[in-house]
C-alpha cells in the first residue's frame, strides 16, 4: 500500500481590509475638539473599543487601527500628550464616559451625516 502526500500551498488568512479615508481624516482635523472645543492642534482620534451590539464596531488590537469612519476630532493634549489623554488611559470607554460622550454614536452621526459611505451602517 502506498500513500501519496499532496502538498497545498500555504495561504495566510488576512483580516478584512481596513477602511482608509485620508480625505475624511483631514476633514475631521478641521473640526474643533469634541471635549475642549479648541481649534488648535486637532488630531483625528481613532476609537478602539468594540461595540458589536449597538454599532457593529469590531474590536481592534494594539497593532490594528480601526477604520477611519471611527474617528473624532481631539486636541493633541486630549488625544496623546496630556496627562489625562485618551492614549494614557487603560479604559478608553470609561475615559469617554467620564467626559460625557458616547464616541461611537458621535462617529456614526458625523460619518453618516457627512454623506460618507459607511460600510457598517448601510441602509437596506
Amino acid at each position: 500500500m502506498s500513500f501519496r502526500v499532496i502538498m497545498k500551498p500555504y495561504e495566510p488568512k488576512f483580516r478584512n481590509e481596513r477602511l482608509i479615508d485620508a480625505k475624511y481624516r483631514k476633514l475631521v482635523g478641521l473640526l474643533p475638539c469634541v471635549i475642549t472645543k479648541t481649534m488648535v492642534n486637532i488630531e483625528a482620534a481613532h476609537i478602539r473599543y468594540a461595540d458589536l451590539v449597538n454599532f457593529t464596531k469590531p474590536l481592534t488590537g494594539m497593532a490594528i487601527k480601526p477604520d477611519d469612519c471611527w474617528v473624532l476630532p481631539l486636541s493633541q493634549e486630549m488625544h496623546r500628550t496630556g496627562p489625562h489623554a485618551q492614549h494614557n488611559t487603560g479604559n478608553e470607554e470609561g475615559w469617554w464616559q467620564d467626559h460625557g460622550f458616547c464616541p461611537l454614536s458621535l462617529c456614526q452621526k458625523l460619518y453618516n451625516d457627512g454623506n460618507y459611505n459607511n460600510r457598517y451602517n448601510r441602509k437596506s
